[in-house]
């Protein structure tokens, strides 16, 4: 027998390779197999009588069973063909790593198209929008997906979703042998309900499934590198194939989505009107310099914390700098000549180009002066200042663009429970709009 393999390389062939005696492999199922002198997991997509010796055996197999049925493998072809990528970058991209050691079970995603079964996708509009979409959740008999923008989307609707059964995460914040273990459960029934990002375009679903992309607008659904299609063309091609159900939540729809509501391919359901947010200016001068609180700010906090709802507080940067209260020069580094970051906690000063590191000074190097102050409101000293506000509070910091792993995890769970979470943009993925009391 000989296998067609596609590997994560710039190429529109597949490598041929020679089936050892034993060795029994199928199309969507992965191997290991030599490639430039070194074993390489690439992806079959035909297997086919014949022998040659001179072909070069597999080495084994990677999964123990195929993670792609046949009508998976057409639409990684199709994704393929559409973004000008390889089929074996796409695979790669868009599935979990290989068990490693490779376990019982499995079982092929993607199943064989379905089509005619599914209704047309749908478009959930404007505020409230992921309290309907979860309504509509609930309701599925099926199986459910949702491909959320980034982890922290995902980890949030895993939670959402718990109360209604098990959820399998097929995002990259969980261990690549859980990813593993979500998938063969999702494939076999053992989990009805899964989350994640754009590596779950793939996952395996049963029939009257239905699968939920939020923020459809969102760039990170199509980020750079292979294969370069938007999240959202991917599900409606699959849905149109498999007969999904698709449910698109925006804010701001894209032009794509909008053209395709207004010619009524897709059924649009905007919210209901309502109020707009009170928004509240507050004159800083004079108080920023020593207080990143104002009166008005603390107040708001102080009333929100009391109404049992949840506060976030936006830092335009995630460090301070430290300046001559005399002459008004910032400490920069001797190297990049740009102003070192200063850590309370650590008492040092960091440079964030080189990674420099340097004691804090007793006088300014320009003047000589004794004066010297942290300048800016980073997260850090914010932090600092709300704890001596209201130390009753629970109060966490958190950057998604800063902390990753394990760690990260471990700030994102911190800042989940935290009553008051200070951050940069990013950290408002945290919040539903139903636990957001006040941001500033």
């Amino acid at each position: 027998m000989i296998a067609d393999v596609a590997f994560d390389a710039p190429v529109d062939h597949p490598f041929s390779y020679r089936v050892p005696e034993g060795l029994a492999v199928v199309p969507g199922q992965r191997v290991w197999a030599p490639l430039r002198g070194a074993p390489r997991v690439g992806m079959v997509v035909a297997v086919r009588e014949g022998t040659d010796a001179a072909l070069k055996p597999l080495a084994r197999a990677a999964d123990p069973a195929p993670v792609l049925g046949p009508g998976g493998l057409e639409l990684a072809r199709w994704i393929a063909t559409q973004s000008l990528s390889s089929v074996g970058s796409t695979c790669a991209a868009l599935l979990p790593p290989p068990p490693v050691p490779a376990g019982p079970g499995g079982h092929p995603g993607g199943g064989g198209p379905r089509p005619g079964t599914g209704s047309a996708p749908a478009l959930l509009l404007g505020a409230g929008r992921e309290k309907r979409l979860l309504e509509r959740l609930e309701r599925a008999a099926g199986p459910v997906l949702v491909v959320a923008p980034d982890v922290e989307a995902s980890a949030r609707w895993a939670q959402r979703l718990a109360r209604a059964g098990r959820v399998a995460r097929l995002d990259s914040g969980v261990a690549d042998d859980a990813r593993a273990a979500a998938w063969r459960a999702l494939a076999d029934g053992g989990a009805r309900l899964a989350t994640g990002t754009r590596s779950a375009l793939l996952a395996p679903l049963g029939p009257g499934a239905t699968v939920a992309l939020l923020d459809e607008h969102e760039a990170a659904h199509k980020p750079p590198g292979p294969p370069r299609i938007h999240a959202r063309d991917v599900l409606l091609e699959r849905a149109a194939r498999e007969g999904l159900a698709l449910v698109l939540t925006a804010a701001t729809p894209s032009v794509e989505t909008w053209w395709r509501a207004d010619s009524g391919r897709i059924a649009a359901e905007a919210a209901r009107p309502g109020p707009w947010p009170a928004v509240t200016l507050a004159d800083t001068r004079g108080i920023l310099k020593v207080e990143p609180l104002t009166p008005p700010l603390a107040r708001a906090i102080r009333e929100t914390l009391a109404g049992k709802r949840r506060v976030f507080l936006a830092v335009s940067r995630t460090t301070s700098s430290l300046a001559c209260d005399e002459c008004g020069e910032v400490v920069r580094c001797a190297a990049c000549r740009i102003a070192l970051a200063y850590s309370r906690a650590a008492a040092t000063l960091v440079c964030r180009l080189c990674a420099r590191t340097a004691t804090l000074p007793d006088t300014c190097p320009a003047c000589g002066g004794r004066r010297l102050s942290p300048f800016g409101w980073g997260a850090e000293r914010v932090e600092h200042a709300v704890r001596r506000r209201f130390p009753a509070a629970r109060v966490a910091r958190y950057d998604p663009d800063a902390a990753r792993g394990a760690r990260g995890e471990a700030q994102r769970a911190a800042a989940a429970a935290a009553e008051v979470v200070i951050g940069t943009r990013g950290a408002l993925r945290l919040f539903g709009p139903a636990t957001l009391g006040l941001a500033g």
